[in-house]
């Protein structure tokens, strides 16, 4: 799920301002170690027109990207997305293994949305923080 510098919160419902299909108009990672040291930027450059988010306002919703297609129920905050996706999705021969996403929302309005999803991931006994930074228009 970015490219997300703004911290302005809508004060709009989210739940009704989050509802429609989101194109995605970009997705930046950034890799950094515990000691908060940038180590690496991924900048999606696979981004398809075709690639997007659907919210419904019965807290289900879909999403297509890299011609793959999930869905999802979802809750939404003035900061927070809780996304839960149906794990018997298969797509390509490849089963969702992460049904459940939690996403900060750093932006929301009638026409833009930028969120920021924070994991951290131990590799050969290192730790890193990656920060997935996504900027949807509507």
């Amino acid at each position: 799920m970015v490219i997300a510098s703004c911290s302005k919160k809508d004060s709009n419902s989210p739940s009704s301002t989050i509802v429609g299909k989101w194109s995605i108009a970009s997705d930046t990672t950034k890799i950094y170690n515990t000691q908060g040291t940038l180590l690496e930027t991924d900048v999606n450059t696979d981004i398809q027109p075709t690639d997007y988010v659907q919210f419904n306002s019965n807290g289900t919703g879909g999403e297509q990207e890299y011609g793959f297609n999930v869905t999802f129920t979802y809750t939404a905050t003035a900061t927070n997305l809780h996304l839960v996706y149906k794990s018997s999705d298969v797509q390509g021969g490849t089963t969702i293994t992460n049904p459940i996403q939690d996403v900060t929302i750093k932006h929301l309005d009638a026409h833009s949305l930028y969120t920021i999803e924070t994991e951290s991931d131990t590799e050969n006994n290192v730790t890193y923080v990656t920060k997935e930074s996504t900027h949807f228009t509507k």
